[in-house]
């Protein structure tokens, strides 16, 4: 029509959700009562919950933001997904990336703690080398922080406060959104085994408001 025309060009989304089905075209003056539609929404949506973090989800149903990554990828054609690399990285992969890369980032800024501690006594001693790492693993796949003192459990979400994590292709934000989830779960169990009071809420805020950017060179991410 002359109106849509007007709109300009406007990616085709498949899937035609908002096109009337054959009902619709067959019944035009129908008028749905509110009540039917009550009862439709309860009969299907009901079946799910709608969640931001898909690891408290178990084996429920569920609609999470995992779901932006497959509609993103679906709308851009087949030769750009593979010219730009647009793919969307599942969840367990994510966090093993996520998990590796911040293992040796907390490694690596408690050995150079440890070689500015000074005279702390025995609160300054960390195992060796290859314990440490085991240690941060099940610090980062567990949230398990009892393999640290609470002086290094301290000192190490001092430093986790001062991290700056940027995703070069943010795409729809699940990296970043895995991020923030691991991130929030580490810096409660340091807080903890730290002898501080872990705020949950005050740490989601605080880690997606100062700790993570992220940009893309395309305008639909």
């Amino acid at each position: 029509s002359p109106a849509a025309r007007q709109l300009g060009a406007i990616p085709f989304l498949n899937g035609g959700l908002f096109a009337p089905a054959a009902v619709e075209r067959l019944c035009t003056q129908a008028d749905v009562p509110n009540a039917i539609l009550l009862e439709i929404d309860e009969r299907v949506f009901a079946r799910y919950r709608f969640v931001a973090d898909e690891r408290n989800a178990r084996d429920e149903q569920v609609l999470d933001p995992a779901m932006l990554g497959g509609v993103f990828e679906a709308l851009m054609a087949g030769d750009d997904r593979r010219r730009s690399g647009s793919f969307y990285t599942p969840r367990p992969v994510v966090n093993r990336m996520l998990c590796d890369a911040l293992v040796a980032f907390a490694r690596s800024e408690l050995e150079r703690l440890r070689s500015d501690a000074g005279a702390h006594g025995d609160e300054a001693e960390l195992p060796p080398n290859g314990r440490l790492r085991v240690l941060l693993q099940a610090l980062f796949e567990r949230g398990d922080a009892s393999g640290l003192s609470a002086y290094w459990a301290a000192k190490l979400d001092a430093r986790f406060e001062r991290l700056r994590l940027l995703d070069p292709a943010a795409g729809s934000g699940a990296f970043l959104v895995a991020a923030l989830d691991l991130l929030v779960d580490v810096r409660e169990s340091l807080q903890t085994r730290a002898g501080l009071r872990a705020d949950r809420a005050a740490l989601r805020r605080r880690i997606a408001t100062h700790n993570l950017f992220g940009v893309d060179r395309l305008g639909e991410a």
